[in-house]
């Protein structure tokens, strides 16, 4: 506050001198007192911060200081311009960093007070950035999910989650704890089942960032298991056969592929995709061996390596339509279809001695 002085003297009789030249001074400023909260608005890269004028009058200037290091001998340090007002935003700071508020009052004449520490937060984190490569060691039962550090700094702490459901709602969902690192592996997951993937920052004042959502990506199914009774009917020209799921859910497809060469060249039969652990595979020849073996194909598209069921023959068809073909005085040569059956030499005439 400015006050103006003037002074005159007077003697032993009363009598007063004329009145000396005005002089004006002000007093100190008070220190700056504490706000509750000192920060009421905290970013990516600034930090809002307040305080009370601690009965200084309207017009006292301030100045803030910001300093990563407790003592203010940070390599980023910020010190404010002098401004009129009890708040202000401290802007382009460092994205999850922890900053330490001081703030100080001056007089009309520029006395300075002591300064008053706000305390110390830190900055919020950004949204994590996208990995080159999000996804990889994909089994039936794990998975390895990366992503990158965004605009925040080396040292950050990430939180990664997965769920059955785009809405993170499903009976298997999982998370990792926050760790310092750009990936993490999770184990325990669904087999061929598609997996929502998101990943947040947390800051050291332990505010969370908006999530970064990775993608989806799928585990892998299992190979099919053998059942005890892989060839569950046989006839002449198809055959059932089954297996078991070894672990993968009710959804997943399976394909059985059955060939009369140990190799699977030549001609291939094919069941089409089926979702039961059972198929007929149709349009067999009768009487002929063949080699089975069943695959299982994932949501994710890709296939298991195939199961081998082993072999079997199908039933002979029935000769169709014999008739005599030609009859001599002692022999009779008879002819009949062959049906589905597969091919021989021919037996030739029969003779009757």
């Amino acid at each position: 506050t400015s006050y103006a002085f003037k002074a005159k003297a007077r003697n032993l009789a009363g009598v007063e001198t004329p009145d000396s030249a005005v002089v004006s001074t002000y007093t100190l400023a008070a220190r700056p007192s504490t706000a509750t909260p000192s920060f009421p608005a905290v970013g990516i890269s600034s930090l809002g911060v307040q305080w009370t004028s601690n009965g200084n009058p309207a017009g006292t200037e301030y100045s803030v200081d910001a300093s990563t290091a407790a003592d203010y001998t940070g390599t980023s340090d910020v010190t404010s311009s002098w401004f009129t007002g009890t708040s202000t935003s401290v802007v382009s700071l460092g994205v999850n960093t922890t900053y330490y508020m001081r703030v100080r009052a001056r007089n009309a004449h520029g006395l300075a007070t002591i300064t008053t520490s706000l305390g110390s937060t830190a900055t919020l984190t950004a949204v994590p950035g996208s990995a080159v490569t999000s996804f990889s060691q994909i089994a039936q039962a794990s998975m390895t999910v990366a992503w990158a550090l965004g605009l925040n700094p080396s040292g950050t702490e990430f939180q990664a989650r997965g769920s059955t459901t785009s809405l993170f709602v499903g009976q298997g969902d999982v998370a990792s704890g926050f760790l310092v690192g750009l990936s993490t592996g999770f184990t325990g997951l669904a087999p061929d089942a598609t997996y929502y993937w998101r990943v947040s920052a947390r800051s050291h004042g332990g505010h969370a960032s908006a999530d970064l959502d990775i993608g989806t990506r799928a585990t892998s199914a299992y190979m099919p298991a053998a059942s005890t009774e892989p060839f569950h009917r046989v006839w002449a020209t198809s055959a059932t056969v089954q297996w078991e799921g070894n672990g993968n859910p009710a959804s997943t497809r399976y394909e059985v592929q059955a060939a009369t060469s140990l190799s699977f060249t030549g001609t291939v039969l094919e069941s089409g995709l089926v979702t039961f652990l059972s198929t007929t595979v149709t349009g067999l020849a009768g009487d002929a061996t063949y080699y089975w073996r069943v695959r299982a194909l994932g949501v994710s598209g890709l296939s298991t390596d195939p199961l081998v069921l082993g072999s079997t023959a199908t039933l002979a068809v029935d000769p169709q339509s014999p008739t005599a073909a030609s009859v001599g005085p002692s022999s009779i040569k008879v002819a009949w279809g062959s049906g589905n059956n597969r091919e021989f030499d021919s037996l030739g005439a029969w003779s009757a001695l």
